[in-house]
């Protein structure tokens, strides 16, 4: 109690040197703080110059809602409750020199905070007070850059390859101009061969249906529009499923066949199991009468153990092919093989493979080489279900949509085609045709929903995105595996490809990828048609 009575009594005797005016009481010691502390500011800016940046960037000024200290010798003489005597005798000429100093130190202050390259890189805000702003710098100096990228005084030697990539897949986008040509003239073609009385007045083929699927439908077609794949399904009902031990290849089997039934021209009679073959040479031939009479449309040579009659359309450009696949649409559910496959719960949600699981599955008259009983057999085609994940491929319903945010799915994809196809176009080696673009769209698939989230697969990120793609294919190769993503027990990667062929492909996927794919510079210069 002595002590604060003796400070209150020094405030008090402080505030007499105005005669006139004789405070007394609590106003007195207001008045006597407030110029005590002028005072005190004025001692700071002469003898504080080891901490120029409080008066630079505060000037006393209050700071958050508290008036900032000036030096320790004021927060001391607070405490002790007293004020020297000399302080509140200090003139106008002191505080001009105290000023003298603060010019120059204030200069050399911004001069440091603006050339650290540290606040510059970490986009920092100005400091409030010293203490906070000698923090800050020390953690920033101490702390390691680790993203040279966005560096901006060393640029990142991934940048021009990351550039080069944008600007290839910018050279695979289709032209609007060619897509709205092409796309008319196959559905002009397409709907006379429906329409025409040949397939209308056929007991199986007049419920024919039109379903279109392969990459142009699916936004990965790449270069040019001359590639089109056109589902023709026909649905059949009451059959079932027997299984060739490799849960992708199946026979067609009628449960039970009326001797009414026009299905009986093309099951057998005891076994009543399903001809692929004779239905696929029936329709040929009916599609061969259809456009026989045309000049622009020719039908195509048949290849061995195909699924697809494929014809060729004249165009001013180019020729236009187009793959007409016969399928038959089986109704219930799918195979036991196939409902662990589809993995897409973390990527699209529960509900959505739900939607995807209660649509029909097809089949496809695709027969497998090592099978005996290959004439009967079909296989099971998840075309239709591939078109409606890879259009819908966001974790968030809106990515890629026209307001919400872009991916960079779709175009990893494509490069991976594209490189693929360069590969094997530049290599003398006959065995790498054994690869086909639907290995690389598998691999997207099941890459992707190891990598549900669109933050993963940001636009910016491309470079990073197709790396890390790459890497997982080639994975793949090394392993001599690649599961079919609706059945898991499936291998693509034949047993009967000789494992020399995967090791090339590898070291010349990996060699692209070390030296930054400089293939690509061939897209650069002139587009590939594929």
């Amino acid at each position: 109690m002595a002590e604060g009575n003796s400070g209150r009594g020094m405030k008090g005797s402080s505030s007499s040197t105005d005669p006139e005016k004789p405070l007394t009481g609590k106003k007195s010691t207001t008045r006597s703080d407030k110029q005590s502390r002028e005072n005190n500011e004025c001692i700071s800016r002469e003898e504080g110059d080891d901490k120029p940046q409080d008066v630079h960037l505060n000037r006393g000024k209050p700071v958050n809602g508290r008036r900032q200290l000036s030096t320790k010798a004021e927060s001391g003489d607070k405490k002790q409750g007293k004020h020297k005597k000399e302080d509140t005798k200090a003139s106008s000429e002191t505080r001009a020199v105290g000023t003298i100093p603060l010019t120059h130190r204030r200069k050399k202050t911004t001069k440091e905070s603006t050339d650290s390259p540290k606040f510059e890189d970490s986009g920092a805000k100005p400091f409030i007070t010293q203490r906070k702003s000698s923090k800050v710098s020390t953690d920033m100096a101490s702390q390691p850059q680790t993203n040279p990228r966005k560096s901006p005084e060393t640029p990142s030697p991934s940048r021009e390859s990351r550039r080069r990539l944008k600007d290839v897949v910018e050279k695979l986008k289709l032209k609007m101009d060619e897509i709205s040509a092409a796309a008319q003239i196959v559905n002009n073609t397409i709907d006379n061969i429906l329409k025409s009385a040949c397939l209308k007045e056929h007991p199986i083929f007049k419920n024919i249906s039109q379903m279109n699927t392969g990459s142009y439908y699916e936004g990965l077609k790449i270069s040019k529009p001359n590639e089109f794949d056109i589902m023709l399904k026909i649905p059949v009902q009451r059959v079932e499923l027997i299984d060739l031990d490799s849960g992708a290849f199946y026979k067609c089997q009628f449960k039970r066949l009326p001797k009414n039934n026009p299905w009986n021209r093309y099951a057998d009679e005891i076994s009543r199991l399903i001809s692929p073959n004779e239905i696929i040479t029936e329709l040929r031939d009916i599609i061969e009468n259809i456009i026989k009479s045309g000049e622009t449309i020719t039908l195509t040579r048949e290849t061995p153990n195909c699924p697809a009659i494929t014809i060729e359309i004249e165009n001013t450009l180019e020729k236009i092919s187009v793959d007409l696949v016969l399928a038959l649409e089986v109704q219930g559910n799918w195979p036991e093989a196939a409902r662990d496959g589809m993995n897409i719960d973390r990527w699209l949600g529960t509900k959505k493979k739900n939607e995807c699981k209660y649509k029909n599955v097809c089949l496809v008259a695709k027969q497998p080489d090592e099978s005996i009983d290959k004439v009967e057999a079909w296989r099971l085609s998840f075309s239709h279900i591939e078109k409606e994940i890879i259009k819908n491929h966001g974790n968030a319903k809106t990515c890629c949509e026209r307001k919400g945010q872009t991916c960079c799915r779709k175009a990893c994809l494509k490069l991976l085609k594209c490189l693929l196809e360069l590969i094997k176009n530049n290599s003398n080696e006959e065995s790498l045709d054994v690869f086909c673009s639907y290995h690389a769209k598998t691999a997207f698939l099941h890459y992707c929903a190891m990598n549900p989230l669109d933050t993963q697969w940001l636009t910016e990120d491309l470079q990073k995105c197709f790396d890390d793609f790459v890497g997982y294919f080639l994975t793949c190769l090394k392993d001599v595996s690649l599961p079919n993503f609706f059945i898991p027990c499936h291998n693509l990667f034949d047993s009967r490809i000789e494992k020399t062929c995967f090791t090339l492909l590898h070291n010349e996927i990996e060699c692209e990828k070390n030296q930054g794919y400089p293939i690509f510079d061939k897209i650069l210069l002139k587009t590939i048609s594929k």
